[in-house]
């Protein structure tokens, strides 16, 4: 049994309401070079003007978490263009358009 000092922020994970960062793609662990991300960010759901992961947890703060200061320019369009176009679902991206301000950054394909 956990008291209030031995958790963290948001975890456990099964016990916390909240999640931050990368934890907000799921309860998951990807293998090096594996992106299973999508199958969990496209369950991400809007209520009361806030973003939630598929299993109801609100995500307090959002980061990629995929490395992009380390790769080349095409290895980073292509993933930014996977989170567009695959891995983020039209109430997610409308969430960050209204609620976050982002502008038009998810209506069309990044390039630089």
């Amino acid at each position: 049994m956990y008291n209030n000092m031995d958790k963290n922020t948001d975890g456990p994970y099964d016990e916390s309401k909240v999640v931050y960062n990368a934890r907000a793609k799921g309860n998951i662990c990807g293998q090096p070079g594996e992106k299973p991300w999508g199958k969990f960010t496209n369950q991400f759901y809007v209520k009361d003007n806030k973003l939630f992961t598929g299993d109801h947890k609100q995500i307090k703060v959002w980061h990629y978490c995929d490395g992009f200061g380390t790769i080349g320019d095409s290895e980073f369009k292509s993933l930014i263009n996977k989170w567009i176009f695959d891995w983020f679902n039209r109430e997610t991206k409308t969430f960050f358009k209204e609620e976050c301000d982002c502008g038009d950054f998810f209506e069309r394909e990044f390039a630089f």
